[in-house]
C-alpha cells in the first residue's frame, strides 16, 4: 500500500506544451514558406525606376497599364466601357488614384489612361515608380 501511496505523490498534475509548441512551430514555418509563393497582384509589372519614388503613398483605387496597354483596375480588367464606369465611380467616391504602368507601355497609352480620368473627374493622381 505504501508503494501506491507513493505512485500518486509523483504524479504529473501540470500541463505539457511541448507538443503544443512544436506543433505551432511547424505550421509557423509552413506559413513562412508558402507565404514566399502568393503574388499579391497577379499582374507582371516592370516598373520604371526614379531616385524620388515615395514607397509610403497608397491610394485606394490603382489603375494598371500592362506592357500590352491592357487596364486593370484593382486586379480586375476592364475592357473601355468598363474603363468608363470605373473612372465614373472612382470619381464620385473620391478615392486617390494612383497609376502603374509597364516601363515598356507605350506612352501614348499611359497618356490616354490619364486623359480619360481627367475628363471623367480625376485630376490628382500618383504614378508609381520602383526606387533605385
Amino acid at each position: 500500500m505504501a508503494a501506491l501511496e507513493n505512485f500518486h505523490e509523483d504524479e504529473i498534475t501540470g500541463i505539457n506544451i511541448t507538443p503544443l509548441v512544436d506543433v505551432m512551430l511547424v505550421l509557423l514555418v509552413i506559413f513562412m514558406v508558402t507565404a514566399s509563393y502568393i503574388d499579391n497582384s497577379g499582374i507582371n509589372i516592370n516598373l520604371p525606376q526614379a531616385s524620388t519614388a515615395d514607397s509610403r503613398a497608397s491610394h485606394a483605387a490603382t489603375f494598371v497599364v500592362t506592357a500590352d496597354a491592357q487596364v486593370y483596375l484593382n486586379g480586375q480588367p476592364l475592357d473601355t466601357q468598363q474603363l468608363t464606369a470605373a473612372i465614373a465611380s472612382t470619381a464620385a467616391s473620391g478615392k486617390a488614384v494612383t497609376i502603374t504602368a509597364d516601363r515598356h507601355t507605350p506612352h501614348g497609352k499611359v497618356i490616354t489612361l490619364i486623359d480619360k480620368l481627367r475628363r471623367g473627374g480625376i485630376a490628382t493622381f500618383a504614378i508609381s515608380v520602383k526606387e533605385e
